[in-house]
């Protein structure tokens, strides 16, 4: 019996167990199965002598990816990793064991945090204090700069939690401050437009959709080529649909591909893990999920596109009524008026 329950750890917290692989969590949760609780995750790094990243904390690495949401059945498998498969979807988790060592994402739970990263991190918090920015956050930084194993020209890769009500204006903040510090926009320097060729191509969609989704990434280049970018997450996410919507595989369920269009009610937690949509068809309010970096703010438009959106993806039914799954890489929630 697979049970859900959220957790302390900040989304992109970095696990590293006793061997030396580092994974980053996907998600501010755990599944239990009687005594064995396991964590979603990315492997990111793994200990070798022959590595190219060193860290006095976790010492010499090299990259070993295997991705939460993109590991396949057939994927060989490390100690303590396994897959969960969620309505035909496996997804990769790692045991919890006691030699579990956590580096938090949130830069005041991280010591050992990249000072080059925390600087940054600096001059967003003097930036947004100068700007009168006085509600509720959390920033932090994850990828090889949370646990130092960053090389000179690793990204900076920077999270942020604030109430998506305010996420607009707190964006418009931080855009002002790479801005005041010789920073650019991938879209000022032209970038936009080869990831919308990569979003395209992956989802089968027009490239103006791909240009939609390319302006769901942020982020900044500075003046010496490092680039920066942001994930910027819910401060207030509701774990209470995630936890239903996996839950229902202890009983038995049906899925139906289907394609309609729908009405985007709410896109809040379109950018936490998992993400989650509540979507309007035919009059009926449905709920809809993903565990993928692909589907990242889709259906997030301050209203550009009044709501209307053309759904692809699965009808889940099981115990705990319909939802809607993004399962497949060609799934997508995007606005009709570009499709």
């Amino acid at each position: 019996m697979i049970e859900y329950e959220n957790i302390n750890y900040s989304e992109l917290s970095v696990a590293r167990i006793t061997d030396g692989r580092i994974y980053h969590l996907m998600g501010s949760y755990c599944l239990k199965d009687g005594n064995r609780v396991v964590f979603p995750v990315n492997r990111s790094y793994c200990s070798d002598v022959s590595g190219d990243r060193l860290s006095g904390e976790v010492g010499i690495c090299r990259k070993d990816k295997l991705i939460h949401e993109k590991v396949n059945p057939n994927a060989p498998l490390k100690d303590a990793e396994l897959l969960v498969e969620i309505y035909n979807k496996p997804l990769l988790f790692v045991e919890n064991t006691s030699g579990i060592t956590w580096y938090s994402s949130n830069c005041d739970s991280n010591q050992v945090i990249s000072p080059v990263s925390m600087e940054m991190v600096d001059k967003i918090r003097e930036g947004l204090l100068r700007a009168g920015f006085a509600y509720d956050y959390r920033i932090g930084v994850y990828g090889s700069h949370q646990v130092g194993l960053n090389g000179v020209d690793s990204d900076i890769d920077l999270i942020a939690w604030v109430d998506c009500e305010l996420r607009s204006e707190f964006l418009r903040g931080i855009s002002e401050i790479f801005h005041q510090v010789g920073c650019r926009s991938s879209e000022e320097i032209g970038k936009d437009a080869e990831y919308a060729v990569r979003y395209a191509n992956r989802l089968k969609v027009p490239l103006s959709a791909g240009f939609y989704l390319a302006s769901k990434r942020i982020r900044w280049i500075n003046p010496n080529g490092v680039s920066f970018s942001l994930q910027c997450l819910n401060l207030h996410y509701n774990h209470e649909f995630a936890r239903r919507f996996i839950e229902g595989i202890n009983e038995p369920w049906k899925s139906k591909e289907i394609t309609c269009l729908c009405r985007v009610v709410s896109a809040d937690n379109s950018y936490n893990f998992p993400k989650i949509w509540q979507l309007e068809i035919d009059g009926h309010q449905l709920r809809a999920i993903s565990f993928s970096w692909t589907h990242q703010g889709m259906g997030d438009d301050d209203g550009e596109f009044r709501g209307e959106y053309l759904f692809k993806g699965a009808k889940i039914t099981c115990q705990y009524g319909e939802f809607l799954f993004l399962r497949g890489e060609d799934h997508y929630l995007l606005p009709q008026k570009l499709l």
